[in-house]
Order: structure tokens, then sequence, then C-alpha cells
């Protein structure tokens, strides 16, 4: 069979815009993969006493794309950083990205620590430093946390920031912690004290805005108080904790036998 010299022409033309849609193809995955860039978030120590800062570290990861990113918001953005659930292995954060990113978007921002960031490609490391303070001002209870960013805005660079975290990434926050359990709010603290504290019971609507105040005597390391016998005049209240070394959220209780 005869070739002419118009199909060979055809043919090659043909030939040529499948190669060009190939390489424009490949270019774009490509150029996708390499747009990823890894983000690595560590702090400085495994244990933090009372009164130290903690110092965490962003580590940018090798590209070669301009990018600028950044969440100023200190009451709910910025580096979250989390509290584990005391019934959670601080392992499990490692492991479990799901569980991790369930804690990260589900905690309470009035119960979790904030520090603004901006973090571009002009540096390889980042310092931030938190003091371990809840929003308003208020002491992060005693257990293990971990670093984490889970919403930012990109101001300029077409980027996918991949936000790695490993052991370095988790500390133990030495102190006091408190919790409700059914009626009891259960304080402890790391370290034997001693100390006179004061719980804070405060419930407001449009209508009603009841407090009253319980105070006590912290010796060594634990305290409990059932919240049930302390004659409350309202069906839920939300407790706070103040002592010499701070005030704490706890949470609310809700009392079946208040108004």
């Amino acid at each position: 069979m005869r070739i002419t010299n118009k199909k060979i022409f055809t043919i090659i033309i043909v030939g040529i815009l499948v190669g060009i849609g190939l390489y424009i193809y490949v270019y774009n995955e490509l150029s996708h993969m390499t747009h990823i860039v890894p983000i690595y978030l560590t702090v400085d120590k495994r244990e933090v006493e009372v009164g130290e800062n903690v110092t965490i570290f962003v580590k940018v990861g090798i590209t070669k794309y301009p990018f600028e990113l950044s969440n100023e918001n200190t009451q709910s953005g910025g580096i979250k950083i989390c509290r584990i659930p005391d019934n959670i292995s601080p392992q499990k954060i490692l492991s479990n990205k799901t569980l991790r990113e369930e804690i990260a978007h589900t905690q309470e921002s009035a119960c979790s620590g904030h520090v603004p960031f901006v973090i571009n490609n002009k540096k390889k490391v980042f310092r931030f430093v938190w003091n371990c303070t809840y929003p308003d001002n208020y002491q992060a209870l005693a257990g293990y946390y971990f670093v984490y960013i889970d919403s930012y805005a990109i101001s300029y660079g077409e980027i996918e920031p991949k936000f790695i975290i490993n052991e370095s990434s988790i500390f133990y926050l030495k102190g006091i912690s408190a919790k409700i359990e059914g009626s009891n709010l259960i304080i402890n603290s790391t370290e034997p004290l001693e100390f006179q504290g004061r719980i804070e019971l405060i419930y407001s609507n449009s209508t009603i805005n009841y407090r009253k105040s319980i105070d006590f005597n912290y010796s060594g390391r634990s305290f409990s108080l059932d919240l049930a016998k302390e004659n409350i005049e309202a069906s839920k209240v939300y407790v706070i904790l103040i002592t010499p070394y701070g005030r704490y959220r706890v949470g609310d209780y809700v009392h079946s036998g208040g108004k």
C-alpha cells in the first residue's frame, strides 16, 4: 500500500500534537507534586515546668516555589497547642492522623493554646513561643499536648503544605489539672502543693446572672469536691478554678437540682 506525502505529514502532525499533550499532562502532574511542601512542627522540650514557656520550631522542607502562609488569630487559630485527653495515649496521636485531626478540629478553642504565625520560603526554620496560657489569659491545665496547624491563609504562592509531627511535637506540661466526673470536681497536681484556692461557678443569660464562690484548702497532690452538695441555684454552671498559680477553665457542670 502506497503512503502519500500528505498521509505522512498528517501522521507527523498528529504525533507532534499527542507528544505535546503528553508533555503538558506529565509537566502538570510533576509540577503539582513539587508544589507539596513538607512543614515540620516540633518543640524544644519534652517536659515543661510551671512558669516556663514552650518554644515551637516550624521547619520548612525543600521547595523552589515562593509562598507565605499565615494565621494570626490568637483566639481560635494560629499554631494550635492541643491538650491530649487523659484517656488517650500520646503515641496514638502520632500513629492515627484521623484522631489528631479530630482533637484539633473539635477541641474547644478556649481550652487550647493559640500562637499566631507567618511562615514563608525565605527561611528554613521559624521560631515561636507559647506562654502556656489559653485565650483570655487562663492557665493551661497540666497534661500532654501536641502542636498542630489545621487552618491557614495563603498570602501568595501555589503550594500545598503538608504539616508533619513526630515525637518531638509532643510535650508534658506540669502543674495543676482539673476535671468534672459526674458531680465531682477533681483537682490534681504533678507535685505536692499547699495553697488556698477558690472555685467560681458562673451562669448568665438575658434574665439570669448567677455566681457562686467556694473557698477550699489544697494540700498534697489532689482535692475533690462534690458539687451536688453545694446548694447550686442554677441548672448549669461554668466552673473556673482560681489558685495562686493562675485561673483555670474547667468546664460545664449540669446540676439536676438547680432552677
